[in-house]
């Protein structure tokens, strides 16, 4: 593909260039176009297609995409062809205490091929060259982080010619969908005590704010975007240096306006210049690929469910091109360790796959170019700003390519990712052998368990399990993962070396950090959850009672950041601590997802106390409300509690073991596969019984395991669909006994209303968040409890026997299932 590019003689902030040409009557007209930095064009003063910020966000020096538009019903005898320019990725600020806009280069460039075939049968072209005008926008500065402002009253002033620049961009067509409009918001009205305008879009959001001008000719107005309020006031000092702003001088004619060349991140815009508003006038423009929704769960606990959508509006936000950490701050990266940790939810959730395909094509082109077979931070990395990102992060090289071929069966993307996977782990090996072989010593920096509670303060970045110990437990992934890919591909000698190699490093992580007892010696929550993941623990009991009792002593908080979190609640469910990990997931208090819904989020926060219980910032130095690293919980909830587990590539064969628990009451789900349509639902029945109800691709392979059927045999499917309703092994609906756990018992509003009034001793203890009394069991109360709290034990477990509590719950929507 090839393209002539122009810029302006004269340099000015975001350039209109344009043309003027006739045209006979055509068959079709198709315009191929692509610039730096990002354009926006128009044909006869309508706007030519519907993406925005194209031509999107990638290393420009790999290559540089060109979209193609047809445009037949746009012409006229008499044409305009206009195209916008603004900085967008390529001249703005980005980076942490990035000072220099110009990572690819100052000058705004223009590529056009406008294909003309007339009736007649003859062809013509308009492209790029020196015919070409160039005029001021009314656009005066455009900047990702600080947004964008419009002055309509500026005229355009005389044309400045333009002239052909040399360009040696590799140009291709986008394998990726386009940045789309997805979805409109419209807000309600505050007025604050401040004094402040503010506009509430009832949700957290990326994308931009258009709205209808009604002001007179030279009147201002300005919109300012913040994520949460502070004493019922704007705020948005945890933007940090971004200014996200929105600033519009009016011509007096009445329009709808909208930013062209930025998006913003939050819920809560502050208006100014205006001393009142009509909400009807404004609507949050939402911003995100366009990517299909694939998967869509409802329980009977409105909790659970708003989490998932969470989880659904953080992804969304942050999947505008590339997989952002966050869309609001002096930030907005592609992080590999966000990227990997959540991928497996994001393929649930949407039709991921064009997606990572041009990201982790990305990805390459920064191993090759910048990195010597590593991965940095992020990606783009801006020329090798980014340092290298160290385990967890930059094993996205191998983690990404993996989850993404087991969610689609794609082994032609699997065989196009591969030379990454196997480059990035033979920098491993040799890192491995420069420090004797020893596969356990490791002295590259490493984020470690990123934001866990059981670092050194409550506030420290970096988590309590030991660096060394997450290395070598990625690096015996990084191997296995290859070696299965080798596998999958046919390349038996890599499958044999790099499996070999797995084993090998599995046996010295067992040496170093595994007792002849079979007891792990990284005692954190994070360390049972990789020992588990990587098979560390050759005693599968000794294993689950020291995890539970890690858990135990922690009060069972979360204790894991962003390497633990994805896969605590996977590995509780797998070592059969079914009750352990619903009461870790339904947990309102801090740390906790459902605390989070407590406090009204409407996307995933990045700390697990981004907001103190009254509702204050934590934190402002690093701090977004719509990252979705723990949002990853999500794939449990579906893998796990509804139970579609992806068993071969491609969902080809998939084992069905659902989880209930009564306090959702039911879970419905619906999966959109590559293969088809999963439908499982299960539901808790008021006289005990429990339905399970699947339906499947007649195609697939798969095994349904009844929870507490008696016989853990695998039943099968007939014509793809099954439904059972009998009575579980286990009471679900009564669970509250003299065996109860204290701190399951003070969770329960009616129960602990009752120990208020007849226990009032007990209640004191089980209430104090500092006693030890949480963590023990209703007819364990013994020693180092006081005698009237003990008989008060054994009243609260005649009163649970006779009055049979049920945990049943419905308070979310039990009759339909939303498909779309």
């Amino acid at each position: 593909m090839e393209l002539r590019f122009i810029t302006s003689a004269e340099q000015m902030e975001c350039p209109m260039f344009y043309r003027v040409f006739r045209s006979e009557p055509v068959r079709s007209a198709s315009l191929q176009i692509t610039g730096l930095g990002v354009f926006r064009a128009w044909l006869n003063g309508c706007r030519i297609g519907e993406d925005w910020l194209t031509p999107g966000f990638n290393d420009y020096d790999a290559y540089l995409r060109v979209y193609t538009y047809d445009v037949t019903g746009q012409l006229a005898p008499e044409n305009r062809l206009e195209v916008v320019l603004g900085r967008g990725w390529c001249m703005s600020r980005l980076g942490p205490n990035s000072g220099d806009p110009y990572h690819w280069g100052r000058t705004y460039m223009l590529a056009v091929h406008l294909i003309l075939e007339y009736e007649d049968g003859r062809t013509e072209v308009i492209e790029t060259d020196s015919r070409w005008k160039c005029c001021r926008s009314p656009i005066t500065m455009s900047e990702l982080y600080d947004g964008e402002h419009r002055d309509d009253t500026l005229p355009a002033g005389e044309p400045v010619p333009c002239r052909e620049i040399a360009a040696d961009y590799h140009l291709e067509a986008p394998v990726s969908p386009p940045v789309r409009e997805i979805g409109i918001l419209k807000p309600t009205l505050i007025h604050t005590k401040k004094g402040e305008l503010l506009l509430d879009f009832g949700q957290n959001f990326a994308g931009v704010v258009r709205f209808y001008s009604r002001l007179d000719r030279g009147r201002t107005i300005m919109l300012e975007m913040g994520e949460v309020l502070q004493d019922g006031c704007f705020y948005r000092d945890n933007y940090l240096t971004a200014r996200a702003e929105y600033r519009y001088t009016s011509d007096g004619c009445e329009k709808w306006v909208e930013p062209w060349f930025c998006f913003y991140g939050g819920r809560y815009v502050r208006v100014t210049g205006l001393e009142t508003a009509d909400p009807r006038d404004f609507e949050g423009v939402v911003l995100s690929s366009a990517l299909e929704r694939t998967a869509w769960t409802r329980t009977g606990h409105s909790g659970i469910n708003r989490l998932i959508e969470n989880a659904c509006w953080s992804q969304r936000s942050n999947f505008l091109d590339v997989p952002t950490d966050c869309p609001q701050r002096d930030e907005r990266l592609g992080w590999l360790g966000d990227a990997q940790v959540f991928a497996e939810t994001a393929c649930f959730q949407l039709d991921c796959r064009p997606f990572y395909r041009k990201f982790m094509r990305d990805m390459r082109e920064e191993q090759v170019r910048y990195y010597g077979g590593d991965l940095p931070m992020y990606v783009p990395s801006l020329k090798g700003l980014a340092g290298a990102g160290g385990a967890i992060w930059a094993d996205a090289a191998v983690i990404l390519p993996w989850t993404v071929y087991m969610a689609y069966g794609d082994i032609g993307l699997l065989e196009e990712t591969y030379p990454m996977m196997r480059d990035y782990l033979e920098l491993r090996i040799a890192e491995d052998e420069a420090l004797g072989g020893t596969h356990v010593r490791f002295n590259a920096f490493t984020f470690g368990d990123w934001l866990a509670q059981d670092g050194i303060t409550r506030k420290s970045v970096f988590g309590g399990t030991n660096h060394a110990f997450l290395q070598g437990c990625c690096y015996c992934l990084a191997a296995d993962m290859v070696s299965r890919a080798a596998s999958a591909l046919g390349c038996s000698q890599d499958e044999a070396k790099y499996g070999v190699l797995s084993q090998s490093i599995r046996t010295a992580m067992q040496d170093e950090y595994v007792t002849k007892g079979g007891h792990l010696a990284v005692d954190t929550q994070t360390g049972y959850v990789y020992a588990w993941v990587c098979g560390l623990c050759p005693d599968a009991e000794v294993f689950r009672q020291d995890f539970l009792e890690r858990l135990r002593r922690d009060g069972w908080q979360l204790r894991t950041g962003f390497a633990g979190t994805p896969h605590l609640l996977d590995v509780l469910f797998d070592c059969g601590l079914e009750a352990d990990a619903f009461r870790m997931l339904l947990s309102e208090s801090f740390p906790g997802w459902l605390y989070e819904v407590g406090l009204g989020a409407t996307t995933i926060w990045e700390r697990w106390n981004s907001l103190e219980a009254d509702g204050t910032v934590s934190d402002t130095g690093m701090n977004s409300f719509n990252h979705y690293a723990y949002g990853s919980v999500c794939g449990t909830i579906y893998s796990r509690i509804a139970g579609i587990r992806c068993v071969s590539p491609g969902y080809r064969k998939v084992r069905i073991e659902p989880h209930p628990d009564a306090r959702l009451g039911f879970c419905r789900t619906v999966f959109e596969s590559v293969l088809g349509r999963f439908s499982v639902g299960w539901e808790v029945h008021e006289d005990g019984r429990l339905t399970v109800d699947v339906s499947c691709p007649s195609d697939a392979d798969v095994e349904v395991v009844l929870p507490y059927f008696g016989e853990a045999m695998p039943v099968q499917l007939r014509d793809g669909r099954g439904k059972w309703k009998y009575r579980p092994t286990v009471d679900l609906l009564h669970p509250y006994h003299a065996h109860a756990l204290i701190l399951d018992l003070i969770r329960v509003p009616d129960i602990a209303a009752w120990m208020r009034n007849m226990t009032p001793n007990l209640y004191a203890l089980a209430a104090d968040p500092e006693s030890d009394v949480r963590t023990r069991y209703l007819d364990e109360l013994s020693w180092g409890v006081p005698t009237a709290a003990r008989r008060e034990a054994v009243l609260l477990g005649e009163w649970l026997a006779c009055s049979q509590y049920t945990l049943l719950r419905r308070d979310g929507d039990a009759a339909h299932l939303a498909d779309g």
